[in-house]
């Protein structure tokens, strides 16, 4: 007989729940971690976690992005899925599929499309909901230099995450900004190029007054 878990959604108000789920992101996803995210005000209301609990512990997750995507010129509502994982010994249960069938029949009616960013030993996964792979590109300026000898009379100063007035800057910004292609770009993205600011790149953002912009570099 197969052992019942607990289904719990959209439960970043709740401070039980939400501590579960800081604690099952860095043991299932590779050390992620969202506590920082939320503290600095960066978890709102577009991402939303469904997932399994075995009692007091949370075992298994999807989260949707609800987003506005700009698709060759047109606007969309979409959805990404992330935060997908499922803790070792819960694996080969059939969790993620059941939360994956959970979100899609939510969201099926309300979003153009869905999109997501695997890892390679998943790819497998996603084709049973049909999704099929696409090639992304990572483009390279190999002589950023020339940026800096060109502009340097240009005042610039790095973004500082933990200073309150450069996150309402950051705000301000993003959702001031345009997507920077018609061809896929996203409508006000800033919450989530703010998680990469956070853990990935936070000493790549550069306020630069006299532009009126900030450039991750």
């Amino acid at each position: 007989m197969q052992k019942e878990f607990t289904f719990h959604k959209n439960f970043r108000n709740q401070p039980r729940l939400r501590e579960n789920f800081f604690q099952f992101t860095p043991k299932a996803l590779y050390g992620a971690d969202f506590r920082l995210w939320y503290e600095l005000g960066f978890w709102r209301d577009f991402y939303i976690p469904y997932s399994l609990f075995d009692k007091n512990e949370m075992i298994s997750n999807v989260s949707v992005c609800e987003m506005r995507i700009l698709l060759n010129g047109e606007k969309f509502n979409a959805v990404q899925l992330a935060t997908v994982g499922t803790l070792p010994k819960f694996r080969n249960r059939g969790l993620s599929r059941r939360l994956m069938n959970q979100v899609l029949q939510d969201y099926d009616k309300h979003s153009a499309f869905f999109f997501l960013f695997g890892n390679e030993d998943v790819l497998d996964f996603y084709p049973k909901w049909g999704f099929r792979k696409v090639e992304e590109f990572c483009f390279v300026w190999k002589k950023p230099s020339q940026f800096f000898s060109t502009r340097a009379s240009l005042v610039y100063r790095a973004l500082n995450w933990f200073q309150k007035s450069n996150r309402d800057l950051f705000d301000r910004y993003a959702t001031m900004s345009l997507p920077v292609t018609n061809r896929f770009g996203v409508v006000n993205y800033g919450p989530i190029l703010a998680f990469y600011g956070l853990y990935a790149y936070p000493n790549d953002f550069y306020h630069f007054p006299e532009l009126d912009a900030i450039i991750v570099f």
